[in-house]
């Protein structure tokens, strides 16, 4: 996979917007680079973070829970931390930071559970085309990827949706809900996963215009989000 971006970006969703913005933006002091209304029931505001962009979404309508895997958990290397340390944003989202290089983390790193390693293996490694560097760990650009076995995961059945707006509504709940591949030509990314073959069904090719030449989304193997970009 050809990145344009080698750090990944990631959505979350919120019913609580202010105290997420007091939060990220207050007491983490990530820089705010603005908020776009996306259709009646969505915004979406942006924050900067060790390269990545951090997609906070408010949902007008009621979320689900925060899932109990998935995307479990962030970590952000940060040069002011001498020693690892956890805390959790508003919604109990789990974040621990750490010097940069701890762990070979030296941007952010996701930490998946996952129903069944094994085709997560092919799903990063040959799918994405991540670097594999350690049992069970990824790196795909800069961001790493680390899955483990979770008793809480399990393998949800998917379908094609017809837009990008019905991802949304199908992805929306309380946490971290999808990643963000920014690629140098999304076509020809699309075309070849399609060819891979094993990829779940998301949303098809769309050239939406504006700041976006194409987007499409697929889910991983047990159907978490992946959404894959090309920018004008």
């Amino acid at each position: 996979m050809e990145l344009e971006n080698k750090c990944l970006d990631f959505g979350l969703f919120t019913n609580q917007p202010e105290v997420m913005h007091n939060f990220y933006g207050g007491e983490l002091g990530l820089t705010f680079q603005g908020t776009t209304p996306m259709g009646p029931k969505f915004k979406l505001s942006r924050y900067a973070l060790n390269g990545s962009v951090l997609k906070l979404w408010h949902a007008a309508d009621p979320l689900p829970p925060r899932a109990a895997a998935g995307y479990k958990s962030l970590t952000i290397a940060d040069p002011t931390t001498s020693a690892p340390r956890t805390l959790t944003d508003p919604d109990g989202n789990l974040l621990c930071f750490v010097p940069p290089g701890h762990d070979q983390v030296e941007q952010i790193e996701f930490r998946v559970g996952v129903s069944d390693p094994a085709p997560f293996d092919r799903f990063y490694g040959e799918v994405l085309g991540a670097e594999r560097i350690a049992a069970g760990r990824y790196r795909l650009g800069r961001t790493i990827l680390t899955v483990s076995a979770d008793h809480a995961a399990h393998q949800v059945q998917t379908q094609a949706l017809p837009d990008p707006l019905g991802a949304l509504a199908a992805m929306a709940g309380i946490g971290f809900r999808y990643l963000t591949i920014q690629v140098r030509d999304c076509a020809a990314e699309y075309e070849r996963l399609m060819a891979k073959g094993g990829v779940n069904p998301g949303v098809g090719l769309a050239r939406p215009g504006g700041p976006l030449v194409a987007v499409f989304m697929v889910r991983d193997p047990d159907g978490n989000w992946v959404e894959i970009l090309q920018r004008a």
